[in-house]
């Protein structure tokens, strides 16, 4: 009589093959993850500088002048809790995306995000650009066409 062997485990075939179709999703997956990210995270800062070119409009129109004006004094530029208290927004003050604005003599102000990694930096500033932040470092693919060469 023939006895049939029964099986309760994977072959080592077909575990060599479940690892490879994992590996491959991987490969795949990932790349076009951080590239989502990304973008995201520069989406995302370009729309808290259009907010915070709202917020400088609303702050020149009840103060006559953009922030920071010359009496405030920021060292390196006013960073995102300065920006949030004097301009009544809410920046993010924690992450990889960092936000400034400096003074320009009186007169426009300057806005930027910059990121580290990867490395690039928005920029908003009144009377010069009406539209869209604009890139003027690194590789941001949102404004890229924008972005001058270095």
């Amino acid at each position: 009589m023939l006895l049939l062997k029964s099986r309760k485990s994977f072959t080592l075939m077909e575990l060599l093959t479940v690892a490879i179709i994992i590996g491959v999703t991987a490969a795949v997956a990932i790349p076009n993850y951080n590239v989502a990210v990304q973008r995201s995270q520069e989406r995302s800062a370009a729309m808290n500088l259009l907010a915070a070119k709202s917020a400088q409009e609303i702050y020149r129109s009840e103060h006559g002048e953009f922030w920071p004006t010359l009496a405030y004094v920021c060292s390196s530029g006013c960073n995102a809790q300065e920006i949030n208290q004097n301009l009544r927004l809410s920046l993010p003050t924690i992450g990889s995306t960092a936000y400034t604005c400096f003074d320009m003599n009186g007169g426009p102000y300057w806005c930027e995000a910059t990121s580290a990694a990867p490395a690039w930096t928005l920029q908003s500033r009144g009377n010069i650009n009406a539209g869209w932040p604009r890139c003027s470092a690194g590789t941001c693919e949102l404004c890229q066409p924008n972005c001058p060469t270095p």
